[in-house]
């Protein structure tokens, strides 16, 4: 059974099943509707982590399987989500409590994406508080040239984006 999935196809339908994934699993969505419908409930009942890029852009557009999980319950990620633990990427990242939670967590975890845009950023901001690269920038751009995530191709990002969420998921391989 898989541990940690990354799903990232055009399929728009669950390209899994439940039975198919460990219960304290990592799961990293890119595509839409990839996660199966029965997913999310279980881990909202046991308290998981939840965190996206950005719960107003996916409920605006539908645009994962979190948010749709959401509109077929007639609820709002923005709202209800927020009830239920979902989190943004920023807020994780500014949140020393809650970062200490993702790190020592063992249990399951729900990362969602919208844009994989936003996910370089994550990608850099963790990547300074991981590796201690030490420098403030004035513009995402400027960030983004400075750790080399400019011009990536798509799955160069996916890759990039893997990494992180499998460092937050395991941080203890990943530090120094």
């Amino acid at each position: 059974m898989a541990k940690f999935v990354i799903t990232a196809t055009s399929a728009n339908k669950p390209i899994f099943e439940m039975r198919e994934i460990a219960p304290n699993t990592v799961t990293l969505a890119l595509g839409v509707d990839e996660l199966p419908t029965d997913y999310f409930s279980p881990l909202m009942e046991a308290d998981d982590i939840f965190v996206a890029d950005d719960i107003e852009v996916m409920e605006s557009f539908d645009a994962d399987s979190l948010a749709l999980y959401y509109l077929r319950n007639d609820l709002q990620l923005t709202e209800d989500g927020k009830d239920d633990g979902v989190q943004n990427y920023v807020e994780v990242l500014s949140d020393p409590t809650l970062m200490e939670k993702i790190e020592t967590w063992d249990g399951q975890a729900s990362f969602s994406a919208a844009s994989l845009v936003n996910l370089d950023v994550v990608v850099a901001a963790t990547s300074i508080k991981l590796w201690g690269l030490n420098f403030m920038v004035p513009t995402r751009k400027t960030l983004l040239r400075r750790i080399g995530l400019v011009r990536r191709t798509h799955l160069e990002q996916v890759t990039s984006l893997a990494h992180i969420v499998f460092c937050i998921s395991s941080l203890s391989l990943c530090q120094r």
